[in-house]
């Protein structure tokens, strides 16, 4: 999904320890990747600072004048903070030097079908 994502999430009320969409923006990126409320937001990707490649190869990093090399990873999001996954999320934003989009998994709940009485 292209950033800006265009969807509203928060801690589930109904599913602890899970995020789940409250609202999704009409015309929205998430929109039109087939995001639905009440979706489950279950990991995306986002920005992580490889911290073995910036301190062989980084110089600035090693004595803090470079914030070192970034590289797309994925999180899993249940039962972490939800200001944890807000920040995930903004990782991948262009002005936050990421890649403009991310990778989101979800999960959707579906009603079973309703089970016609075999007597009737």
């Amino acid at each position: 999904v292209e950033a800006p994502f265009g969807m509203v999430i928060e801690e589930s009320e109904t599913y602890p320890g899970k995020i789940e969409v409250i609202e999704v923006v009409e015309g929205s990126n998430t929109e039109k990747a087939g995001v639905l409320v009440g979706d489950i937001l279950r990991g995306t990707t986002a920005m992580a600072l490889d911290i073995q490649k910036s301190s062989e190869e980084d110089f600035g990093f090693s004595v803090g004048l470079s914030e070192g090399t970034k590289q797309r990873a994925f999180l899993p999001t249940d039962k972490k903070p939800f200001e944890m996954i807000m920040k995930a999320l903004q990782s991948n934003a262009l002005d936050n030097g990421g890649p403009g989009e991310a990778t989101l998994v979800f999960e959707r709940r579906v009603k079973a079908p309703a089970v016609a009485d075999e007597a009737a």
